[in-house]
Order: structure tokens, then C-alpha cells, then sequence
């Protein structure tokens, strides 16, 4: 098996034992990047006029979900089931993806 520890951060290793790879493999990257302090400061500043009752996401976590969507180059909302299954996005995310009514709702 081939590793490889990424020199920007040592906690993460990226591996090859033969198994079927995800198209998305530079998530990882992507989520070190969203999850760093100064964007996470970034999206803790967004404000929204926000009127529903109990929702199961909070506007700022369909706007992150979108932002990644779009950085993977998937350009519209009908893509975001196939996301909620896809266990790389479940894994990278550490979050349940929003369905697509719920984005073309957002949208």
C-alpha cells in the first residue's frame, strides 16, 4: 500500500490499496481549507433573514454545501442527492448533506 502524508499537515494521509477511488479525491483539501479559522470566522459573520421554524439546516450550512458544490464543478442543485450518498462527501463533511428540495428551496 502506497501513503503519503500531506507536508502541509501531517494528520492527513492520503493512501492507495487498489479499492475504487472518489472523482472528488481533493475534498480533503477543500475541507481543511473551509474548516480553517479565518473562513470559518467568514461564515460565522453571515447573516440571514431567516423566518422557518425548526429548520434541519441552518442557512449557513446550505450556503457551505452550495459553495462546495459548485467548487467540485457541479453547477446546479439536482446533484446534491447523489452527494448524500456519496460516503467520501459523508466522511470529508463529518455532516449530513441537504437533499435537493431543500437546496432549490434555499436557491
Amino acid at each position: 500500500m502506497t501513503q503519503k502524508v500531506l507536508p502541509s499537515n501531517h494528520l492527513v494521509a492520503v493512501s492507495d490499496n487498489g479499492a475504487p477511488i472518489t472523482s472528488d479525491g481533493g475534498n480533503v483539501l477543500l475541507s481543511i481549507f473551509l474548516n480553517s479559522p479565518v473562513v470559518s470566522k467568514l461564515f460565522n459573520n453571515v447573516e440571514f433573514n431567516d423566518n422557518r421554524k425548526n429548520p434541519r439546516y441552518a442557512k449557513v450550512e446550505l450556503l457551505l454545501q452550495m459553495l462546495i458544490q459548485v467548487i467540485e464543478g457541479y453547477r446546479n442543485d439536482d446533484v446534491a442527492d447523489y452527494l448524500t450518498q456519496d460516503i467520501e462527501h459523508r466522511l470529508v463533511y463529518a455532516q449530513n448533506m441537504a437533499s435537493q428540495p431543500t437546496i432549490s428551496r434555499f436557491l
